[in-house]
């Protein structure tokens, strides 16, 4: 089952939390109740919104993982840092020593990011499973012509807005990252031209799917973006259609 790594939900969730903890604090330091919610953010300075807007940005980066997360962690801690210094000399309920408690416990928080399963999907994107484009399976006819060798025919078994996965015997010489030129024929009058690379090579059936390879589209253009993303939306509908008969 696909899941997204601990370490980032929690590290979001900590990242909200201190989020909602800058008005919540507003709140009963001045005894405001939750319907003077005006007055709450006014007494908010344009340190506490930089903070706030920063650690947002790092709360969505980290729950992407994406290579951001990093760098807005950085500025996190900095900007994070500024702020508790800025507190702890002008506040007078708060000392320096808790000022910098707090930012030391901030920028622990942080060696999360460190699980091994974040450096992972961190150091691999393609293997972050909530990026890739949804894949519909459905059989259309592909021709694959590599720069240099003999054309391929075959079958598409599920194809997405970003690529597609070719059943066909693998008995030619090919290797993974091979730039490729290819046409599906989407049916008897419509045919999509595209250029791609080889993803993956499958030589033997792997779970559902059969031998074959995985091609990765190059930049298409909107037309053709459109055209194949429009087929693949009636395929669906009028799947469903059909399953709701039998």
């Amino acid at each position: 089952m696909n899941k997204r790594p601990i370490s980032s939900l929690i590290l979001t969730g900590l990242l909200i939390t201190i989020i909602i903890s800058f008005p919540v604090q507003v709140m009963f330091m001045f005894d405001y109740s939750i319907d003077e919610i005006g007055l709450i953010f006014n007494k908010l300075t344009w340190l506490n919104y930089f903070v706030m807007l920063v650690c947002l940005l790092s709360a969505y980066y980290i729950f992407q993982v994406s290579k951001f997360s990093i760098y807005f962690s950085m500025i996190s801690i900095l900007v994070v840092g500024l702020n508790n210094y800025w507190v702890g000399k002008m506040a007078l309920n708060i000392n320096m020593m808790m000022a910098t408690i707090g930012s030391i416990a901030f920028t622990s928080m942080f060696f999360l990011l460190f699980e091994n399963r974040y450096i992972y999907l961190l150091t691999h994107p393609d293997k972050r499973w909530w990026m890739q484009a949804k894949r519909t399976q459905v059989k259309v006819p592909v021709s694959v012509w590599p720069w240099v060798g003999e054309a391929l025919q075959g079958s598409s078994f599920d194809i997405s807005s970003t690529g597609l996965f070719m059943s066909a015997g693998i008995d030619f010489d090919i290797e993974e990252g091979r730039e490729v030129k290819l046409i599906l024929s989407l049916n008897s009058l419509t045919q999509i031209h595209l250029q791609g690379s080889v993803a993956r090579i499958a030589r033997d059936k792997t779970g559902h799917y059969p031998e074959g390879l995985g091609i990765s589209f190059n930049e298409m253009d909107k037309k053709t973006k459109s055209k194949l993303q429009k087929y693949l939306k009636n395929y669906e509908t009028n799947s469903h259609r059909q399953d709701a008969y039998l």
